[in-house]
């Protein structure tokens, strides 16, 4: 899917028109735009191992969204646990 980008008027900047995807972090929703992209190229990808593909997720992880300090490892883990269910949802 090809993303639109809006522009702003008054400020210049840009916003995208990405879906967005609800990401559950320690137990709190988060709406990341464009998870369901990375996710599917991270699928293709057919990794062999959990490891490679934890180690994927976290390269991406700063493309999708800014990340509070100190909570990586929350984000990293909300990611496996939704690709986890992604994958099951393949099979």
């Amino acid at each position: 899917m090809r993303e639109k980008k809006i522009g702003c008027a008054g400020c210049g900047t840009t916003l995208s028109s990405a879906p967005m995807t609800n990401l559950t972090v320690k137990g709190h929703p988060i709406w990341i735009s464009g998870l369901d992209d990375m996710m599917g190229r991270v699928l293709r990808r057919r990794l062999q191992s959990r490891k490679e593909v934890r180690e994927e997720l976290h390269i991406q992880l700063p493309q999708l969204c800014q990340v509070p300090a100190g909570e990586e490892d929350d984000y990293v883990a909300a990611l496996m646990d939704e690709y986890d269910r992604r994958l099951a949802a393949l099979n």
